[in-house]
């Protein structure tokens, strides 16, 4: 049995990876995750295709969906089916959307979200939930808005930030389609029978 469900979209950061990070990417999927966000938005345009690339082998061999992330030119040209974007980077890119199967977008409040449905995005990520270390010092938004934005959106949200094993079942229960993880799938703690 896995310990991930359909639910899941794993979000990478390959600086949490200890060890090698397409090693990590497998042990991912391995675990059962079906849906990987690939945003590594350091990397330039170039070394990021290189890699992307390399995580769209791996999708394949597991019959999971790489979504890539930030570097719309880059995806479209590469064919790619599925990207994530931050808000501001799906307007700046709106033409361009059209070359996707799924576009998926980040918000962080309802008048985000319903600008994303607007670009005609498939889903978005509503965030941060709970207190994480990518957001050091900035309140999270909690369980009841994240509620609220999921009663009002018209397309699917997951929600995003400090979700871990111990608190994502809060997250489906207050409407999200699911959740997004980073350090529980990057961290050097992730083993496939640590869960």
């Amino acid at each position: 049995m896995s310990m991930f469900d359909e639910n899941i979209i794993a979000v990478t950061n390959r600086k949490l990876v200890r060890g090698d990070f397409l090693r990590q990417i497998e042990k991912v999927y391995q675990a059962g995750v079906k849906k990987l966000i690939l945003r590594e938005k350091d990397v330039s345009p170039e070394e990021y295709v290189s890699l992307a690339l390399k995580v769209q082998e791996i999708s394949f061999k597991y019959h999971a969906h790489l979504i890539w992330h930030f570097f719309v030119k880059e995806a479209a040209e590469q064919g790619a089916k599925y990207i994530h974007l931050p808000l501001d980077r799906a307007c700046q890119y709106k033409t361009y959307l059209k070359n996707f199967k799924k576009v998926g977008v980040s918000t962080h409040s309802m008048a985000q979200v319903k600008e994303a449905e607007a670009l005609g995005a498939a889903y978005v990520t509503f965030g941060h939930v709970f207190e994480t270390d990518c957001k050091k010092g900035i309140a999270p938004k909690g369980i009841e808005v994240l509620r609220q934005v999921c009663r009002d959106s018209k397309i699917p949200v997951y929600g995003l930030g400090g979700i871990h094993l111990n608190n994502r079942q809060q997250v489906l229960e207050a409407g999200a389609a699911g959740y997004c993880m980073m350090s529980e799938c990057m961290g050097e703690d992730f083993e496939l029978d640590t869960f």
